[in-house]
């Protein structure tokens, strides 16, 4: 008897393993997927997913994703850039508030920035800017984040729907990108469940 328990929980295990192993390898060839659909196409707005501040300014790794916005502003694929995010943990300001004042230190006109204040996720940032988006009659944007980052804003943005949406990744030199793509696997594991959750719910907001 006892030899049969071991026998199933050895099965049971190698399954699971095996599933972890098959779900980290399609994540991952969706995140290099993602890399390779990056475009510059002219777009309507520019939309810089938020991450930490660090004493009310933007940290390194944000500062890559805002260096990149301020690269397609005056490269003229946009004519405008939505920063977004809400205020973190500990921080006086928030995150959309952090960058507006870092872009405009790089050139950016204020009237150009605008900022989404509300947003405590991947899914909220993308959804208040879609808001901010269609009160201004926009319709493109292209999304500016990291790598690993890219694959999730991008069905994210789908779903909403943004029809009409690009990436512009960054390749972090700052970041510890192999921790981070592991986050990232158990990351779009809770996106397959919300949006499962969603559509049977039959809510996209």
């Amino acid at each position: 008897m006892r030899s049969k328990k071991i026998k199933r929980f050895i099965l049971a295990s190698s399954i699971l393993l095996l599933a972890a192993v098959i779900w980290t390898g399609y994540v991952q060839w969706k995140i290099a997927a993602a890399v390779r659909t990056a475009s510059k196409q002219p777009a309507d707005t520019a939309i810089v997913l938020g991450a930490a501040l660090w004493d009310g300014r933007p940290s390194p790794a944000l500062r890559e994703r805002l260096e990149a916005a301020v690269e397609l502003f005056d490269e003229g694929a946009v004519d405008s850039i939505i920063v977004s995010g809400g205020l973190g943990s500990g921080s006086e300001i928030t995150e959309a508030e952090g960058m507006f004042h870092y872009l405009t230190s790089r050139g950016i006109p204020e009237q150009a920035i605008y900022l989404e204040e509300q947003a405590t996720d991947t899914w909220e940032n993308l959804y208040y800017s879609h808001e901010i988006m269609e009160a201004n009659e926009w319709s493109s944007a292209i999304v500016v984040t990291h790598d690993f980052h890219g694959a999730r804003a991008l069905e994210m943005a789908a779903v909403l729907p943004m029809e009409e949406t690009q990436l512009w990744l960054v390749e972090s030199s700052v970041l510890n990108g192999k921790w981070h793509r592991g986050r990232e696997t158990l990351a779009y594991a809770k996106w397959v469940w919300q949006k499962w959750t969603m559509r049977l719910g039959g809510s996209g907001g």
